[in-house]
């Protein structure tokens, strides 16, 4: 039997993406304690500058709870099998299943940023119960906001055990494409059984 093919996150980049964000947080913190330590008490920009020093540190808080989340929980992101494919969205819940027979078609896709670029696996399915399990924001998204992709499933790349991003799909590819051998291998197979069962019956 084939074996499966595990992508996992990565610690590491975890650990430096959380160091980079507290960095960014810390860059706008600086001055906003310097302007509310310099201002006068009881002003607008007084109070004004208090809240958003308070908007920073709940970011800053944010930041240290979802990177707590994700190193204490099971590194597995994506296993990928000839049946099919176990993706988990959420570190503290369990994986979901999709059956290569269930998907219509797949595709990566590189997102343009002005500092970074995203990369995302889109995946479309043919029974579309697939959508209906999704949580209700993913779903919130694809109905009002006319930019966000019309896809099924949105599979971020981000943040994982991986050399480059595209790895990622050539892999769900590659399972699936063993699965479509097989499944033509099985249908040869029946044919063939089926013609032999015809040609031994008496005429």
């Amino acid at each position: 039997m084939m074996e499966e093919k595990v992508i996992k996150r990565s610690p590491k980049k975890i650990i430096w993406n959380t160091l980079f964000g507290l960095a960014s947080v810390l860059f706008f913190l600086l001055p906003l304690y310097y302007l509310h330590s310099y201002s006068e008490k009881g002003t607008g920009l007084h109070t004004i500058s208090l809240l958003l020093i308070l908007l920073v540190l709940f970011c800053a808080g944010v930041v240290v709870y979802q990177t707590y989340r994700l190193l204490s929980s099971d590194n597995e992101y994506l296993r990928c099998t000839v049946e099919g494919f176990y993706y988990k969205q959420n570190p503290k819940k369990p994986s979901r299943f999709y059956a290569w027979s269930d998907v219509e078609d797949f595709s990566f896709s590189r997102i343009r940023g002005k500092y970074r670029d995203s990369y995302r696996i889109e995946v479309y399915f043919k029974n579309k119960e697939n959508v209906k399990s999704q949580s209700f924001l993913a779903l919130l998204k694809r109905r009002i906001l006319p930019f966000h992709s019309s896809a099924d499933l949105i599979i971020p790349i981000f943040l994982l055990d991986v050399g480059l991003p595209e790895r990622v799909y050539e892999a769900m590819k590659y399972y699936e494409r063993e699965w479509r051998i097989e499944q033509n291998r099985q249908a040869r197979k029946q044919t063939k059984q089926a013609s032999k069962s015809k040609s031994s019956k008496p005429s």
